[in-house]
């Protein structure tokens, strides 16, 4: 059963279309000219950390390296004071409903608990040991 009433001729390479649960999916299109491969983009949420002012800052993108440096070059209003970021923690989600509800999660009081516990084990993982 085709999922998409538009001829593959009138496709863009890259598109945005309403997928059937209504939500907003990007589609890529793979392969030789002829015959084309849809592959639906994974939708990542993640947690950044700022060492220098003991920040979390907590998203959703497709593109965690192009994010990561979109935040660490000050283009995002509620992270530009508080470079640099780094990734200290990611799950990857089929749909952008799903890592919605993930995200809300981590924003709220149980969800800062369980970043509290990751950021932890994060440190303890990346602690240099001086002597």
């Amino acid at each position: 059963m085709a999922e998409w009433s538009v001829p593959i001729k009138d496709r863009n390479e890259n598109s945005s279309r309403r997928s059937r649960d209504g939500l907003k999916a990007k589609f890529f299109y793979m392969g030789n000219n002829s015959i084309k491969t849809k592959i639906k983009k994974k939708i990542l949420i993640y947690i950044l950390y700022s060492r220098n002012h003991n920040k979390t800052y907590v998203g959703q993108t497709d593109d965690i390296a192009s994010r990561l440096n979109y935040h660490n070059s000050g283009r995002v209003k509620s992270t530009k004071r508080y470079t640099p970021w780094e990734k200290i923690y990611h799950e990857i989600y089929e749909s952008r409903k799903e890592a919605m509800k993930r995200e809300r999660y981590f924003k709220s009081r149980s969800g800062r608990k369980m970043i509290s516990k990751i950021l932890n084990d994060w440190k303890n993982k990346n602690s240099k040991i001086v002597f």
